[in-house]
């Protein structure tokens, strides 16, 4: 009996259809490899690179990340505002699950879901990674990543009750001065800046273009006397 039971193949895993079944797993669960076929908005994605792509359904946000030695670029052009359909499987992400794409289907353009408005201390649990929010804060200071080729631009955001690091993957000449001290309002994706045993340190939040920021108080008005 102990030899049959030994020698009985596992049971197949479970297909997975929405984004919230596969933030429920864990990172050991996810590195099982989980089938999956999720459909959401596109509310982020590097277009120069190709990369960071993030999808969004309307409650829950997904990072989906490219196989190794592979590129996102295969299934065509891609814009944030498309909604796409993903089949492929789950794998272990550094902070949270990430889905590896077998196959991406885009259906164009369909509409963009309305962004979620959290507070900063639901937003350092952890619960709402990935997802598609709305932050208002102003910006104390901005610079360009390190590197021969400056591709992203960081500004630190006071919001209340904290600071979130915001990242953009398009900006122009003269942000880093206008943003300074400037009220903003910026849509984007939560991201989490982790430790190296995987804990939580901080928010950020995956912007994509300067251009869509609002800028509610210029900088020299954000700090001005009443």
């Amino acid at each position: 009996m102990v030899v049959a039971l030994a020698g009985k193949q596992p049971a197949p895993l479970p297909l997975l259809t929405d984004i919230e079944a596969v933030r429920a797993l864990s990172q050991a669960e996810a590195a099982k490899g989980y089938p999956v076929r999720i459909r959401g908005v596109i509310t982020h994605f590097d277009e120069l690179r190709s990369t960071g792509l993030m999808i969004f359904d309307g409650s829950s946000g997904q990072f989906v990340q490219a196989a190794p030695n592979g590129s996102l670029v295969a299934w065509g052009p891609m814009r944030g505002g498309d909604t796409i359909e993903i089949t492929g499987h789950t794998v272990r992400g550094g902070y949270a699950p990430n889905v590896v794409p077998d196959e991406i289907r885009n259906f164009g353009n369909l509409g963009r879901p309305a962004p979620l408005n959290v507070p900063y201390s639901s937003l350092l649990t952890g619960r709402h990674d990935c997802e598609f929010v709305e932050l208002t804060g102003v910006i104390r200071r901005a610079w360009l990543s390190t590197g021969p080729d400056p591709h992203t631009m960081f500004a630190d955001m006071t919001v209340d009750g904290g600071t979130v690091r915001v990242a953009f993957w398009s900006h122009h000449t003269g942000d880093l001065e206008r943003f300074i001290d400037a009220r903003v309002r910026v849509r984007g994706n939560i991201g989490a800046i982790f430790g190296p045993t995987e804990q939580l340190l901080g928010v950020s939040l995956l912007a994509g273009r300067t251009a869509d920021v609002q800028m509610l108080e210029k900088g020299t008005e954000a700090f001005s006397p009443p």
